[in-house]
Formats: C-alpha cells, structure tokens, sequence
C-alpha cells in the first residue's frame, strides 16, 4: 500500500485485513450503521480506479462513492471501440449500485485504486452527474475516461482533484490524485468482509448494472462545463495552466496519441 501527499489527514494509513481502514476517522467511515444514512460529521468515501495498461499504457480510470446506504456507485466510461469520437450508445459507459466496489472493477481488470475521505459528500448530485455522463459522447479530449471520472467526484464532493488537463494521461492524472493507494490485485482486498454488508439491499449486485442514464435522476451538466459560467472560466484557465508531464517522461498524453492516432490512419490535418 502506498500513501499519496502525505498530510496529516493520510498519516499512517494502513491495509487491515480483508478490507481498507484508515486509522484517525471514525469507525462509522468505514462502514455504515445498519439503516441509518451518516450524520454531518461522519466520513463517506471517493474511490478512483485505474487500469494501468489501458489504452496502450496511457492508462484508464473510473469512479466510486459511497452512497451512504452501505452501497458505492461505481463505474466508467470503457470506449470499447478505441474511437477518438464515440455515441452514447457504443461508447462503453456501466454504472453498478454495489456492496463492494472493487470486485466490479477486479473483474474489468483493473489494477490499483486510491480512497479519498469526504465529510461532506453530495450522493444525489453525483447521481445527476453520472446521468449526464451516460448522455454524452466519448471524446477523447473534452470527455474521456479522466474527464467522467473528475466530473463524477468533483460533483460529489471532491473540490482538490488534479484537473484534467488535454496533455495529461490518466495513468499520470491518476498518479497525482491525492489518497491511500492499493493494489486491487491482491483478492483479500475487500470494502467490507464476506458477508457482513450493512446495506440489505435485496438485489444480487450484478442485477444493479447501469448501461443507459439512471432511473429517478436528471442529468445535470456540472457548473464547470457550462459554457461562460464563472466556474467554466475557473476551469478552463486551470487547464491550461497545469503542469507538463514529469522532466523526462515521454509524452503520451491524450493530444499526443490523438496525434498518433492520425498518423496511423494517414490523416492529415
């Protein structure tokens, strides 16, 4: 297990056992009480995935939250056809209301994941925002794997994530989100021990999955992605000041494999 931007919140983070925990919060972060939603003051939990040899070693990631209940909704944007442009309904989006939300993504063989802590978390705009993502084309720059999985979180709660800037690839944004990191390879790698799950939701997980917008919630475009809107402002002048690629790490981020992509195809501009 590896801990990122160690500050004091992060302070000796450990693995315990089948599952994650993360001394200094409290218990009821980790796992809900039997038929209560959390109280201000509690924890809830963001997860961020990532499949390291994805995309030709670019990467790919996805998403997780805590819904409160004892489930996460958890999920990504695949792009199975490998298109820089890609309709809603062959661009590989799934959402899946779940009990543990790393089996899902150890199945889609994704390998690492990092747990981010968030006292107040907003579940019913992350909702909204994961309807308005199964609504939107696949880009790949503007709304690829990375921009799904930003959107997501930041609408739960997440203010401080890396942004996801167009010469960024996900293995790199990833690399700069701020949480306990662990290997998803290891299978004693549990959100919570066989069997002892609070939520009593009376579906089997996989009769949970998601392919088209989630029923019983608007899609609702994020401030940030709203053309003119101050927070778009915010966001854009952050893209464009993020920093390079690490000194001597070669560039494949999303523009240079657009690039590529191009030159293979015999595409001229």
């Amino acid at each position: 297990m590896v801990v990122s931007c160690h500050s004091a919140s992060y302070n000796q983070a450990i693995f315990s056992g089948t599952r994650f925990a993360i001394p200094h919060f409290p218990e009821n972060m980790l796992r809900p009480q039997r038929g209560r939603v959390r109280e201000s003051g509690d924890f809830m939990r963001a997860v961020v995935f990532v499949r390291r040899t994805g995309a030709r070693g670019l990467g790919h990631v996805g998403w997780a939250f805590d819904c409160a209940d004892g489930s996460f909704n958890v999920g990504s944007v695949e792009n199975p056809l490998h298109h820089l442009r890609t309709q809603p309904r062959d661009d590989g989006f799934w959402a899946l209301r779940t009990r543990d939300p790393i089996q899902p993504m150890r199945l889609r063989r994704y390998t690492d994941f990092k747990v981010i802590p968030i006292e107040h978390a907003d579940v019913a705009r992350a909702w909204r925002t994961v309807a308005w993502v199964s609504s939107r084309p696949y880009d790949v720059i503007g709304h690829n794997c990375m921009d799904a999985t930003y959107d997501v979180l930041r609408a739960y709660g997440l203010e401080d994530l890396p942004i996801p800037a167009d010469h960024w690839e996900p293995n790199h944004w990833f690399d700069h989100v701020c949480g306990a990191e662990y290997q998803i390879d290891d299978g004693d790698v549990l959100a919570e021990p066989p069997g002892e799950s609070q939520s009593n939701m009376a579906l089997p997980d996989h009769e949970s999955l998601i392919i088209n917008a989630p029923a019983g919630f608007t899609p609702e475009m994020p401030a940030w992605r709203t053309l003119q809107h101050p927070e778009w402002q915010r966001f854009q002048h952050a893209r464009r000041a993020a920093l390079p690629t690490l000194a001597g790490k070669p560039q494949h981020g999303i523009a240079a494999r657009l690039v590529e992509f191009l030159e293979r195809h015999h595409i001229h501009l």
